[in-house]
């Protein structure tokens, strides 16, 4: 209209100053109404993303956390709290995570933590019940300062039943070839 008001001479200039306002505040809603729903298009999408997360999670035993050295806030996803045995409710300090700590895995767990390196490693917490859990965790420390870590971040997952059928399988091993040697021993 504005267009072919300048070329027509229908309008005063007083009236294409108001249309061009017009167009200007129809143009900013439709751009407003579009950047609304492909914001509502991509936070549908995060939450089904999150939502996929969380069931990948709870199906692999395994769950991620990160520790701000320099805040000392550690956040850590709801499958991790299922893991540990601990309240989400309760802020993550690592005398929480040291009151888990198979006995025999503390100082291997205190050696790793302090390490400035990629690290892998597995091993035991005992849960309030008195079960002991096998934990693989994988920590990746992405940030540093003056040579010391700043920001940590890993994955833990359970890995219990997959230690659980590798000490039966050494068991039945043993038990073969226990049986080979009595056997062997027999036939001559």
């Amino acid at each position: 209209l504005t267009a072919q008001s300048y070329t027509l001479n229908k309008y005063s200039q007083e009236s294409l100053s108001q249309l061009q306002v017009f167009a200007t505040q129809i143009g900013g809603a439709l751009l407003r109404a579009k950047t609304s729903e492909d914001l509502r298009h991509e936070h549908k999408e995060l939450r089904k993303n999150q939502a996929q997360l969380l069931i990948s999670q709870q199906l692999a035993h395994i769950g991620s956390w990160e520790y701000d050295a320099v805040k000392k806030l550690s956040q850590w996803s709801a499958e991790l709290y299922q893991i540990f045995d601990i309240d989400p409710q309760e802020h993550i300090k690592m005398h929480h995570i040291m009151s888990r700590i198979h006995p025999d895995d503390a100082e291997l767990f205190t050696q790793e933590m302090q390490a400035n390196a990629l690290i892998r490693t597995d091993y035991r917490i005992i849960i309030p019940n008195g079960d002991i859990r096998w934990i693989h965790e994988e920590v990746d420390i992405p940030e540093f300062k003056d040579g010391k870590p700043i920001l940590l971040r890993g994955s833990a997952q359970d890995i219990t039943k997959s230690k659980e059928a590798e000490e039966r399988l050494a068991e039945s091993d043993s038990l073969r070839e226990l049986l080979l040697d009595i056997i062997t021993h027999d036939l001559k």
